[in-house]
């Protein structure tokens, strides 16, 4: 089955949700898993796709040069540190402790 949509919006980010919407009104059923490129990462469509039970297949944006040897070994790159579950924390390759001092909450302009 193939469906199609067209819009006004000049990035596939703010599109993906609206997509589904519309696809799941029309087909009145919606699928399990959702493959996208990666135009369409976000923590809001993953969210989204997330609440809705449905599962993400959606290509890193940083996906290519994230498997480069400088990607790697770059101490700055969350990535790259070891996470403390238990207490929260990060630990860079120098042993500093990294936690979070500050939660920002933003509204996108699609909601």
């Amino acid at each position: 089955m193939t469906w199609l949509s067209v819009g006004p919006q000049p990035t596939d980010t703010t599109t993906l949700i609206l997509f589904l919407r519309g696809m799941e009104k029309h087909l009145k059923f919606k699928y399990e898993k959702i493959t996208a490129d990666e135009g369409y990462e976000s923590e809001e469509n993953y969210a989204y796709i997330e609440d809705n039970n449905q599962i993400a297949f959606i290509k890193p944006a940083n996906y290519e040069i994230s498997k480069t040897r400088k990607y790697k070994s770059d101490i700055d790159r969350i990535e790259n540190m070891e996470y403390n579950k238990i207490e929260d924390y990060y630990i860079c390759k120098n042993n500093k402790k990294f936690t979070v001092s500050k939660v920002i909450i933003r509204k996108s302009k699609t909601g």
